[in-house]
C-alpha cells in the first residue's frame, strides 16, 4: 500500500495479512505515513542545520542570530572574538547589556527593536517596556 503525506507519495508499506480488514490497515497506513513524514522532516532539518553550522564555522565575517528579545541564540567564532570570548557558546543566552554599559547597549538594542517592529514584530514593543 502506498504511503502519502497530503498528495505526495512518500513510500510503501507491505502488510502480510487479511486485507478484508481494510479499515484497520487504512488506519495503520495513516499512522505509518505520519511517522515516516516526521522522520523525513527531521532528516531535512538535520541536514540544513549541518549546512548552517558549517557555514557559521567557516566564514570569517561576524554572524549572529538574536531572538526577539535581543538574546544571542547562535554566534560564530568571528563574532565571539569580536566580543572577546573564546567560544561562541559563551555568548548564547546573553545580550548586549551583558557586554556594554547601558549608554552604549541601549542604542544598539533600540536599533534592533526598531528593525524588528518594521518587520512585523509587535512582540518587540512589549519587550522594550520590560527592559
Amino acid at each position: 500500500m502506498p504511503l502519502y503525506f497530503r498528495a505526495q507519495q512518500i513510500g510503501f508499506v507491505l502488510f502480510d495479512g487479511d486485507l478484508r480488514e481494510g479499515t484497520v490497515y487504512e488506519a495503520l497506513r495513516g499512522q505509518i505515513s505520519s511517522a515516516l513524514q516526521g522522520a523525513l522532516l527531521m532528516a531535512e532539518i538535520t541536514r540544513q542545520k549541518y549546512i548552517l553550522d558549517t557555514f557559521m564555522a567557516n566564514i570569517p565575517d561576524s554572524i549572529y542570530f538574536k531572538d526577539r528579545e535581543s538574546w544571542f541564540i547562535q554566534v560564530n567564532q568571528a563574532q565571539a572574538q569580536r566580543f572577546g570570548v573564546n567560544h561562541p557558546e559563551e555568548l548564547v543566552g546573553k545580550c548586549d547589556f551583558d557586554f556594554f554599559q547601558d549608554a552604549e547597549a541601549r542604542p544598539k538594542y533600540n536599533a534592533l527593536l526598531h528593525r524588528a517592529q518594521r518587520a512585523g514584530g509587535n512582540q518587540a514593543r512589549h519587550t522594550a517596556t520590560n527592559l
